[in-house]
């Protein structure tokens, strides 16, 4: 699920990743849900948190790198990684590709957002009716041209 990298060494020797994923229907969820809707629906939660053998919190002086295991549909290449601080304010996180980890360099632990940029558009009801009366507008429509066509014809052929 989860990876920690620290190649510079800032971390307290023994540090650990402890990473889960938070289902929906946790509060975490339901407020990581309402902070997404006008950047993604396409997303999934995690709690990461850095700590050490004795059960105490480690919080890094410098950035380290936490690769993240996300839906394997999700281009790596155009992920995005936000940080849900405890206001609910969201803070982008700088993210790059790490093959099946999408890999993140971050500061902070906390709760992290995964996600595939962009809302897909649903069509209201109310667009679905405005089409289908559109199209019966224009074979009305047709059917009237077609019927005055015909019958200016039939009077010239027999004026004629």
């Amino acid at each position: 699920l989860a990876k920690l990298t620290d190649t510079e060494g800032i971390l307290p020797e023994n540090t650990t990743l402890l990473a889960s994923r938070i289902g929906e229907d946790s509060t975490i969820y339901k407020t990581a849900a309402e902070k997404m809707a006008k950047i993604s629906d396409r997303f999934q939660v995690f709690g990461v948190e850095l700590m050490q053998a004795d059960g105490s919190s480690v919080t890094p002086e410098k950035a380290v790198t936490i690769g993240l295991r996300v839906n394997y549909t999700y281009n790596r290449n155009e992920v995005e990684a936000y940080l849900l601080g405890y206001d609910g304010s969201l803070t982008k996180l700088s993210v790059s590709n790490g093959g099946s980890y999408v890999n993140i360099s971050t500061d902070k632990t906390g709760t992290i957002i995964i996600c595939v940029p962009g809302i897909a558009f649903v069509m209201p009801v109310w667009g679905y009716i405005l089409i289908s009366v559109g199209a019966v507008v224009l074979i009305a429509a047709a059917i009237v041209v077609t019927i005055v066509l015909v019958k200016k014809k039939k009077k010239k052929a027999k004026a004629a």
